[in-house]
């Protein structure tokens, strides 16, 4: 929205987490653009959403911007953003502004290819990355492990691996429950 208005401030679209899922922290949201208010806002941004060059290099200075101006309001800890599945335009554009790439990945057949593609193209460009094996509902211990093994033969080096049991009250994140 900050493309097309030179008056949208950052703080506009962020929103707070409730405690109990932050703990002693605090965890802020900010989806892709304010989606919630009236419908006329919504075409607004559908519109402006179509507008912006994803295939271009002004992506690169779109991420960058909106980083420094998250960077000036909050100062936080850790900054994630959540990209498209997959070695794309806009996870291109993120991994220039990336210290670390947090990957999320399944253990069934599907996601194998995916897995190896992003895998094997982030070792090339020499960026720090991590695995987590996400979403799992039983038998976390093997599967765990599996994926653990599955990683370090298809690299051939040192990567973390992590695993997100399944949490129910995380589903609950963005709803009015």
């Amino acid at each position: 929205d900050s493309l097309f208005d030179s008056t949208t401030e950052v703080a506009e679209y962020v929103y707070d987490i409730e405690k109990v899922y932050s703990g002693s922290g605090s965890i802020k949201l900010m989806p892709a653009g304010d989606i919630f208010s009236s419908e006329e806002d919504l075409n607004s941004y559908l519109e402006g959403l179509s507008r912006i060059d994803l295939q271009g290099v002004g992506l690169v200075s779109v991420f960058e911007r909106l980083i420094n101006k998250i960077q000036e309001k909050y100062s936080p800890d850790v900054i994630l953003v959540d990209s498209r599945t997959g070695f794309n335009n806009i996870f291109g554009a993120l991994v220039q502004h990336s210290k670390l790439i947090v990957s999320l990945c399944g253990d069934d057949v599907q996601n194998v290819p995916g897995t190896e593609y992003v895998g094997n193209m982030l070792k090339k460009l020499d960026i720090p990355v991590c695995f987590v094996l996400s979403i799992i509902s039983s038998n976390f211990s093997k599967r765990s492990n599996n994926f653990y093994q599955y990683i370090h033969d298809s690299f051939g080096y040192d990567v973390d691996t992590f695993y997100f049991d399944r949490q129910n009250i995380l589903e609950f994140i963005g709803t009015p429950l």
